[in-house]
């Protein structure tokens, strides 16, 4: 609504999503890369985690449970996401 009301365009005028996508010039990003660069991050938080931490014990566990190891990456190795 925000958006909208910055550009000049009302509600009632109903604009398609698309056409003020492509008059702001913004773009949209798959649900499946959004979903995927959050895991990552989320995984990168946890792994610098400390080791007492719960939600590192439950990675930990579930590694276990599946039969993957942890091995730790050192920090120059760890992709980041941008």
């Amino acid at each position: 609504m925000l958006l909208l009301a910055m550009y000049g365009v009302k509600f009632s005028d109903k604009v398609a999503r698309e056409e003020l996508r492509d008059r702001l010039g913004l773009e949209v990003e798959d649900v499946v890369t959004v979903l995927q660069r959050d895991r990552l991050r989320w995984y990168g938080h946890v792994l610098r985690k400390g080791d007492s931490e719960w939600a590192k014990k439950c990675m930990d566990f579930w590694l276990k449970v599946l039969g993957l190891e942890h091995t730790p990456l050192p920090s120059s190795v760890i992709p980041t996401v941008d």
